[in-house]
């Protein structure tokens, strides 16, 4: 009898672990990556739904908190028309716009490369983003071509001098401390008072 419980100790399967350790085994270590890291990587993976989504609640809440200042009726299409056009001229093609500098200036790795990527996205992106913003909104809400652009060449100096007066400082501070992966959502969450100014324009 000794022998045969030896023999059968000897060969004896390994222990297969069950299922739900191995779930349990894979949610521990998902619960072991830093929060920091998770929010990077999610950043990451959704780079472009991630900042469509983000501008076009901003500007969709600025522009109800604009008429709702204004004390005007509730104008929904004009609501639709900002958060549309913030979700793919200012969320897409910022984040587009932002991925392009990184990829062509490289990395910010002193003052000389900062400046310059702030000195291009002032002169090159924000007069391209403001004009396509209010020709937008104003086309969607019903106004005539010749009547958009109007309003984009009557309003666009004073929008390019919000836009130095908030994003200048804050550009200087996204191209040295902000991962890339986060520059769109932060400067989504920036530009509220920005896409104010655009409500109050078209």
């Amino acid at each position: 009898p000794m022998f045969s419980l030896s023999l059968v100790m000897k060969v004896a399967p390994a222990r297969v672990p069950l299922p739900s350790q191995s779930l349990w085994s894979a949610t521990s270590s998902a619960e072991a990556e830093p929060l920091t890291q998770r929010g990077l990587r999610f950043a990451r993976e959704q780079y472009l739904p991630l900042a469509c989504f983000q501008m076009a609640l901003v500007r969709g809440t600025a522009d109800i908190v604009c008429q709702s200042h204004q004390l005007l009726p509730l104008n929904t299409a004009h609501v639709v028309a900002m958060a549309a056009s913030g979700a793919v001229i200012s969320g897409a093609g910022g984040a587009l716009w932002l991925r392009h500098l990184e990829r062509r200036l490289g990395p910010c790795r002193g003052p000389r490369n900062v400046l310059l990527k702030s000195g291009a996205d002032f002169t090159c992106w924000a007069p391209t983003v403001i004009t396509l913003n209010l020709l937008c909104v104003s086309l969607m809400t019903g106004h005539s071509l010749e009547d958009s652009f109007e309003t984009a060449q009557i309003h666009l100096p004073q929008l390019l001098l919000l836009e130095a007066l908030i994003f200048t400082p804050y550009n200087l501070c996204q191209f040295t401390h902000i991962p890339a992966e986060m520059r769109p959502s932060v400067k989504a969450c920036c530009s509220f008072l920005f896409s104010i100014g655009i409500g109050l324009s078209c």
